[in-house]
C-alpha cells in the first residue's frame, strides 16, 4: 500500500493541479514567468521583423536612388547636342557615361582668408556622378549664389 499524505494524492507523485494546490504562491509565479518568457518571446520577434524591414526599406531606397541616377543619364544622353560621329560604335555610345547628379561636398564652406571675423571666401566642393554613382571628371562652368546671415541672425 503507498503512502498518502492526508489530504493528496501518492508521495512522489506530482502533477500540476497537485502542485498549484499545495503550493498556489508557486504557481502563480511559474505562470508569470511564463507568460513572461512568451511576451519576450514576441518582442523578440518583432524586433527582428522590424530589422528586416529596415534592411528593405534601405534596400529599396538604395535602388530608387540607382534608378533616378540611370534616368537622368539617359535624359542626358538623349539631350545630347552634337551628334557622335558615324563611326563610333554603337556599343561605345551605349556605354558612354553621362553626368547624372551633381551635389554638394560635405567639406564646403565659407572661410576667412584676411582676419576681419567675416568670411570672404566661399569654397565649393561639387560631386558629378553618372547613373551608377560613379565620381565623374567633368569640364563646365559653375553659378554659385549663396549668403551670409549673421550669427545673431535669429531663427525663421
Amino acid at each position: 500500500m503507498a503512502r498518502r499524505d492526508h489530504d493528496g494524492p501518492e508521495k512522489g507523485v506530482y502533477t500540476w493541479a497537485v502542485m498549484l494546490h499545495r503550493t498556489p504562491h508557486h504557481g502563480l509565479a511559474m505562470l508569470l514567468a511564463t507568460l513572461f518568457l512568451t511576451a519576450c518571446m514576441g518582442q523578440r520577434e518583432l524586433g527582428q521583423e522590424n530589422d528586416r524591414l529596415r534592411e528593405r526599406v534601405l534596400e529599396l531606397e538604395n535602388q530608387l536612388l540607382r534608378k533616378t541616377r540611370e534616368s537622368a543619364e539617359a535624359r542626358a544622353r538623349l539631350q545630347r547636342t552634337e551628334p557622335l560621329s558615324a563611326s563610333a560604335r554603337q556599343d561605345v555610345q551605349a556605354n558612354t557615361p553621362y553626368v547624372a547628379e551633381i551635389t554638394i561636398g560635405r567639406w564646403s564652406h565659407a572661410r576667412d582668408t584676411d582676419g576681419d571675423g567675416e568670411p570672404d571666401e566661399l569654397l565649393v566642393y561639387i560631386q558629378p556622378v553618372d547613373g551608377w554613382g560613379r565620381f565623374m571628371q567633368i569640364v563646365g562652368t559653375l553659378s554659385v549664389h549663396a549668403a551670409v546671415f549673421p550669427a545673431d541672425a535669429g531663427h525663421v
